[in-house]
């Protein structure tokens, strides 16, 4: 005898102001949309009254999981009401649910990065790091780990700088050149370019950047236009999906 489907309510949290949330969330709502007994409530982390929203929603019809790349500040009582979550590239929070992570591969990113700048021939090679918050400083550490890593076993050695209150150190104006300047992220690269056009430095005859996450919005428009590792979020969100579904 088959087992009717169950009906499942679930929300999708993102944040509108980086796109590699947004297409998080394209991804998983295409996976949804296959998925015929799921209903889904989306919702965007920045908007005010995000909080109370989820609280009123949820107590209208209780969530049976969460999706989610943000670090939501969810009330201990909301969380241990929800069944499951799963966290795309995010910090789950420490209340009572059972939760579930899905993370870029780091390592794989890092390579990637070496790979391609080696590709240019630099003599020489950086990783501009982030330590905004607890989750980007552990992809940032791991980013910079596995770069060096992949350099040094072809006897080729790593600076590292870091983004300071949106200002860097002199460390990027004394990095010996031609370099290949590897970023955390797209928008670190992007201040890197900055500083590098302040201080009369060519790219990429001087200095080739790299970034990760693709952000269209950023690498569009550069100058030059900015070369960036894909981690291909549209699948980590499917990938979601399919844990939660199996949860």
């Amino acid at each position: 005898m088959k087992r009717k489907p169950t009906r499942r309510n679930i929300l999708l949290t993102f944040d509108s102001n980086y796109s590699s949330s947004r297409r998080v969330a394209s991804g998983a709502l295409r996976r949804i949309a296959e998925i015929p007994d799921w209903d889904v409530t989306m919702l965007n982390f920045r908007n005010r009254g995000f909080q109370r929203s989820v609280r009123l929603l949820s107590e209208r019809q209780p969530f049976d999981g969460v999706i989610s790349d943000s670090d939501i500040p969810l009330s201990d009582g909301l969380s241990k009401s929800l069944r499951n979550a799963i966290f795309v590239n995010a910090v789950a929070p420490s209340q009572g649910w059972t939760h579930f992570g899905c993370m870029v591969d780091n390592a794989a990113i890092a390579e990637a990065a070496a790979s391609s700048l080696m590709r240019l021939e630099p003599r020489h090679f950086a990783y501009v790091g982030a330590r905004a918050h607890e989750m980007e400083d552990s992809h940032s550490r791991a980013r910079e780990r596995r770069f060096r890593q992949f350099l040094v076993k072809k006897g080729l050695a790593v600076s590292s700088l870091f983004v300071d209150d949106d200002r860097f150190s002199p460390d990027l104006a004394a990095l010996l050149r031609p370099v290949g300047i590897f970023a955390y992220n797209d928008i670190t690269a992007a201040k890197v370019l900055s500083e590098l056009h302040a201080l009369g430095v060519q790219v990429p005859e001087q200095a080739a950047v790299i970034g990760v996450d693709n952000d269209p919005d950023i690498c569009e428009n550069t100058r030059p236009p900015l070369s960036s590792v894909d981690p291909d979020f549209e699948t980590a969100g499917r990938m979601a999906v399919e844990v939660l579904s199996a949860a």
